[in-house]
């Protein structure tokens, strides 16, 4: 793991991971596509409204919209096809853990 050494505006410094920036960049698409094609686009109402909105988007993203890291595949039909190919090779499928302590959430925006 490569560490590079980042001047805080504070004084201080921090060793970021070599990857962290490509995770930035990828929040930063996320966000702005979540923006752009939901948050400017509803004036909600309420909150219940909003998480309405946000919980069909966050449906829409998660399962039927394809995505170009995907190679053109759904979420939902990338997961399958990668359970099939790790079961066809004998492997043990990994067991996602939400981070709540392995209970499911029906609040916020999870992605």
């Amino acid at each position: 793991m490569i560490l590079s050494l980042l001047s805080l505006p504070y004084g201080g410094v921090r060793w970021l991971e070599s990857d962290c920036f490509r995770r930035v960049a990828f929040i930063e698409s996320f966000n702005g596509r979540l923006r752009d094609e939901c948050l400017n686009e509803t004036l909600f109402t309420s909150l219940r409204h909003a998480r309405q909105v946000l919980e069909a988007w966050r449906r829409d993203y998660n399962t039927i919209r394809p995505h170009s890291a995907l190679k053109g595949m759904t979420p939902t039909d990338f997961a399958k096809h990668t359970t099939r190919r790790l079961q066809s090779e004998g492997a043990t499928l990994p067991v996602a853990m939400t981070a709540n302590n392995g209970h499911q959430s029906t609040s916020g925006l999870q992605l």
